[in-house]
């Protein structure tokens, strides 16, 4: 990865934490990764847990 884009995804990260919108994309990322958790789970379960 280079440094340059990373710094403006932080930097962008940071000035959009400041804004309103930082809740519902919060609520947004952690629906997505209970879904995935629970996609996760019910594979895990389905293959006998190994």
């Amino acid at each position: 990865m280079k440094w340059g884009p990373a710094i403006v995804a932080i930097l962008f990260g940071f000035s959009l934490a400041s804004t309103g919108a930082a809740d519902p994309i919060n609520n947004f990322l952690e629906s997505i990764t209970d879904g995935v958790n629970s996609v996760d789970d019910s594979i895990n379960s389905s293959s006998g847990g190994e």
